[in-house]
């Protein structure tokens, strides 16, 4: 089945809003085999959406339509999708009873303007609505002597979210693409293609999508038993896969491995200032396996929390292996963990110097073979370091949970200190 996507408000067009329903959306088709063709924006304009309905059914068999759904006059999808359908438009009491009560949950009366949402097109099947007060729909009707679904969805996110699933199971998937997705921690996007390119059995196609610090491949025509031998042919791309969810961080994986052998986890960081210790705790479980951690972003903070010394800030600097190196020490003294991370570097967009530029991050790992620091040399403006330095963290600590040490020669440091600790 091919689906399309048709994203309604002139807000979208114009900057004021960040379309995330587009992306939930292509994700949760995915998980059903489904793939989506083709995405337009059009603004709140009758003949726009009426041009873009019928560009995208001339080849989908599956549109799904988000905002305009709300009960101002610039919400016309209603109106737009009967009128490109050619069918009549009716008040539906029992449909305005589901408007009514949720502004009785919110203890008020419902606006007259509301009225409006309980317009339903001829043939069409409502989608409740449990977090607002739009509700959705959808037909099945024929386009051109072939089958068509239009379903239409609110454009706030956690009213789409609420409401998305229980349309998407009855979606048939007959016709799907079955499709695979494997997310990388630490392999570039263009060396993981070619790693993958010259493996690929003929029918199956793959593409890749890049984030900082981070691959995700998805796998076309193809089931996850295939990608399995497929991986156990690049040994590399194996070792830096972390999971076959498309929703899974790479910090919910570490929180999975850790939790599922009794692991824990504290960290002191600077330059990435709380971003590790953000994106670990939004995992679900964290409370499990991390204690905790410091931001001491100033060196007076490095000397009083992590009691590194003045000396060693003096001598080497704060962005240095000795200074990483002290921070895990200073960790073990707080808590004695099995794992402990520490971060120290230069973000940019100032601060960098010829021996020590913009991107000079240094990562400290404490394990249970002792302590050891590594620098790196990250591309980026403030943010891309900052990202790819916490990213780099991650794939550390999975790489040491998986195979019960990390393979620090395959992390891509320029140096590697050995320290001590343990």
């Amino acid at each position: 089945m091919k689906a399309a996507l048709l994203t309604i408000g002139s807000e979208l067009l114009d900057g004021r809003i960040t379309d995330t329903n587009s992306v939930y959306i292509e994700r949760e088709l995915l998980g059903k085999g489904i793939v989506t063709s083709a995405k337009l924006t059009v603004r709140d304009d009758m003949n726009e959406i009426r041009a873009a309905l019928d560009y995208l059914a001339s080849y989908a068999e599956c549109i799904i339509v988000t905002g305009g759904l709300g009960p101002t006059v610039d919400d016309l999808t209603r109106k737009a999708v009967a009128g490109f359908l050619g069918r009549g438009l009716e008040f539906d009491a029992s449909v305005y009873v589901m408007v009514e009560s949720y502004f009785r949950r919110l203890g008020r009366k419902a606006p007259v303007g509301n009225k409006s949402q309980a317009n339903v097109i001829d043939g069409s099947k409502v989608i409740p609505n449990p977090n607002g007060t739009a509700p959705g729909f959808y037909i099945d009707t024929v386009y051109n002597t072939r089958p068509l679904v239009i379903a239409a969805f609110p454009g706030v996110p956690s009213e789409l979210r609420g409401m998305f699933p229980a349309f998407i199971d009855r979606l048939s998937s007959e016709s799907s693409i079955p499709s695979v997705y494997v997310r990388t921690v630490g392999l570039p996007e263009g060396l993981l293609n070619d790693r993958i390119a010259e493996l690929l059995p003929d029918g199956m196609s793959f593409g890749t999508i890049a984030t900082p610090g981070m691959t995700d491949l998805r796998f076309d025509n193809a089931s996850r038993a295939e990608i399995d031998a497929l991986l156990d042919k690049s040994p590399l791309v194996r070792r830096k896969t972390y999971s076959f969810d498309p929703d899974e961080t790479i910090a919910a994986a570490v929180v999975r491995e850790m939790t599922a052998r009794g692991k824990r986890l504290t960290t002191a960081e600077s330059c990435t200032g709380g971003m590790i210790a953000s994106m670990i705790t939004d995992a679900a479980g964290s409370s499990m396996v991390y204690l905790g951690g410091v931001t001491v972003y100033d060196n007076r903070m490095k000397e009083r929390l992590l009691n590194v010394s003045a000396d060693t800030l003096a001598e080497y600097g704060a962005v240095s292996h000795e200074t990483s190196l002290a921070m895990l020490a200073g960790l073990r003294g707080i808590a004695d963990t099995d794992y402990r991370i520490a971060v120290t570097g230069i973000a940019g967009p100032s601060g960098g110097t010829d021996a020590k530029p913009v991107g000079t991050v240094f990562i400290g790992f404490g394990g249970a073979d002792g302590d050891t620091s590594l620098r790196f040399n990250i591309p980026g403006g403030r943010g891309m370091v900052r990202a790819r330095a916490s990213a780099k963290a991650f794939e550390i600590l999975y790489d040491a949970l998986i195979y019960g040490k990390p393979d620090m020669d395959k992390m891509g440091a320029l140096e590697i200190r050995r320290g001590n600790g343990g």
